[in-house]
């Protein structure tokens, strides 16, 4: 099974206070979206499809190719 999600946005509302992208703002040790990934994949997903935006390089090098989370991410 796959699942798509939306990591495009600037994140604005959140400076000053973070000077990264929103999806790589972190909560209690883990960015909001490697959380994301985790209940994903306890929900039996495998496939990632992650849509980047401006910050799409800072995203696909904090994310890799997914293998550290156990699913597979593409962009």
């Amino acid at each position: 099974m796959r699942a798509v999600i939306l990591a495009a946005g600037e994140g604005k509302r959140l400076r000053p206070n973070f000077n990264r992208p929103k999806p790589l703002v972190p909560l209690l040790g883990l960015a909001l979206i490697e959380r994301n990934i985790l209940t994903l994949r306890e929900c039996g997903i495998s496939e990632i499809i992650v849509i980047t935006g401006c910050y799409a390089n800072e995203i696909q090098d904090s994310l890799g190719n997914g293998e550290k989370f156990g699913v597979s991410i593409k962009y």
